[in-house]
């Protein structure tokens, strides 16, 4: 999933430390009530340090209290060819894993990768 709507950029903005606006909080809770509706479970969040992904997963956490995010800086504006590597080493290969991702600019091929692994 991408990060909930933000503070829109201006030039001068730190754009790591964009918050999400009133109506992403919103947004989130819609979104995690609709995950849980599913019954997933995610196994794993892996999220942007960005303020922004960090937001985001704390108002899903609560939702998903055994699933522990993995925070990283190196998953703020990582490339496709990143992400894909990433997300590979990370699979379990004897079981289809759910996680969440929190981050800006994933390519949406990566979304199906755990169903063609």
């Amino acid at each position: 999933m991408r990060h909930a709507k933000t503070e829109p950029w201006t030039e001068g903005v730190d754009d790591h430390a964009r918050a999400v606006v009133p109506d992403g909080h919103e947004a989130i809770q819609k979104v995690g009530a609709r995950i849980a509706d599913l019954n997933w479970h995610p196994d794993n969040a892996f999220v942007s340090s960005a303020r922004r992904a960090r937001e985001t997963w704390l108002g899903l956490k609560g939702l998903f209290s055994s699933c522990e995010p993995v925070i990283d800086d190196n998953f703020y504006l990582a490339s496709a060819a990143r992400w894909e590597d990433f997300l590979h080493d990370n699979m379990a290969s004897d079981r289809v894993m759910l996680f969440l991702l929190c981050v800006k600019n994933l390519p949406q091929h990566l979304v199906q990768i755990g169903y063609h692994s």
